[in-house]
């Protein structure tokens, strides 16, 4: 792959309102090319889901890159240069404040898999792409599961790093009106990308294939494959524009806020599926994100108490829940002291024990600096703590995409002897 652009570089250098001069950018059929595939990195050759990549990292925080972003994802719909080609397509209906929209439609679904047998599940991103050259009229919907509530692409919701992102299943909608000069967000409702079912085998030659998904060669590596796939896909919300990361307060009470809705229909698109490395040499695909695979809470035994969507985050892959908070002071405070006695239990997901002990300090246990230090947790006597983890964060030699739950309570320190 010729391109030397990544997500973040495009999305850093301009918004929604001030789009960048021509030259700054690769020709329209290269962005549509990053879109459709997009590099991790600048120079990582097997960057395969640019549009689901952008899913994740549209809204990253960054007003400027949010609106970036977003306005490449209308592009692709709302310029022919830039729509996807050789892609099997259907003819869908939209309403939009009660007029009728014929939009030209198709699906893009990338599918991570786990190691089995784990816990961990199967990891999707769909997105349909929808467009109407006639009225220069386009429409965007995004999920990662079947069925998804509506909201605004917020940080709250798109940054990988926020509980709502990871764990909420949210889909997002996005329309442009003609010629793109108006970009439009669902901001409630409810969208449905359904299982689709396989129709046939890839729509591309194997010449293409790869290049089709953003490789660097025409064929596709050993651990991916390409069908062909029909999906049910409706969707019912109420537009709003404007950026959606700085609404203003009156947005609600006065603002114009359009209705959109698309019955169910049946959608042709393309899947592809990436059987994810256990082993790891270079640059993982970004859809093998570990917590990608765990993100409800039924995959956890219930006796573990977890409830991902109150968790607080790192970004390094480190997910706590504070059951009680203590009381005392914080052994942080000066002059400082060892955190400890702490008494913990270390279990699979399957709430099967692991390790169990009590430890003189934190500080002085392998098992526990690993993770509780790096946290920064507020630490104090009677301070009762839950963190989700991977299995290998806590030294275990487990499957990379395995998960382990450590249940930690500071005690009170021993009284001195006599």
């Amino acid at each position: 792959m010729a391109i030397r652009y990544s997500v973040m570089e495009l999305a850093s250098q301009s918004s929604l309102e001030t789009m960048p001069k021509p030259h700054r950018f690769p020709r329209p059929a290269a962005l549509l090319l990053f879109l459709l595939a997009g590099c991790d990195r600048p120079t990582v050759p097997t960057a395969r889901d640019g549009i689901q990549n952008a899913q994740r990292t549209v809204p990253d925080g960054n007003g400027g890159s949010t609106n970036f972003q977003l306005a490449m994802l209308l592009q692709a719909v709302n310029n022919e240069g830039f729509t996807p080609k050789n892609h099997p397509t259907d003819t869908v209906v939209v309403e939009r404040n009660g007029d009728a929209l014929r939009l030209v439609a198709t699906v893009v679904e990338h599918v991570y898999l786990p190691s089995p047998g784990i816990g961990a599940r199967p990891y999707a991103r769909r997105t349909v792409l929808a467009w109407n050259w006639a009225e220069k009229r386009g429409l965007v919907l995004m999920s990662e599961d079947p069925h998804s509530d509506i909201a605004l692409p917020t940080r709250q919701y798109t940054d990988r790093w926020e509980m709502g992102s990871l764990f909420e299943h949210r889909g997002f909608v996005l329309q442009s009106e003609p010629n793109g000069k108006e970009a439009w967000f669902g901001r409630d409702g409810q969208l449905e990308i359904k299982n689709g079912t396989t129709t046939g085998p890839c729509p591309f030659s194997s010449k293409i294939a790869g290049y089709e998904a953003g490789l660097r060669k025409g064929e596709l590596p050993p651990d991916m494959t390409c069908e062909t796939v029909r999906y049910p896909v409706s969707a019912s919300t109420t537009l709003e524009r404007g950026d959606p990361n700085n609404r203003s307060p009156l947005e609600d009470l006065i603002g114009h806020h359009p209705s959109l809705r698309l019955d169910e229909q049946m959608i042709s698109g393309v899947r592809f599926v990436t059987k994810c490395p256990t082993t790891f040499r270079g640059e993982v695909p970004v859809g093998c994100n570990v917590m990608n695979f765990w993100r409800d809470n039924t995959q956890f035994a219930p006796q573990l108490g977890v409830d991902l969507v109150r968790m607080h985050s790192r970004q390094d892959y480190l997910y706590w829940q504070e059951v009680a908070s203590g009381s005392g002071r914080l052994y942080t405070a000066v002059p400082m002291m060892m955190a400890g006695p702490v008494q913990f239990t270390l279990y699979g997901a399957d709430g099967r024990v692991l390790l169990e002990r009590t430890a003189r300090s934190v500080e002085n246990d392998s098992t526990l600096r690993q993770v509780i230090m790096i946290a920064s947790l507020p630490l104090r006597v009677g301070y009762h703590g839950r963190i989700v983890a991977p299995a290998r964060r806590f030294g275990l030699a487990a499957d990379p995409y395995a998960m382990s739950v450590l249940d930690f309570v500071l005690l009170p320190s021993a009284p001195p002897r006599p």
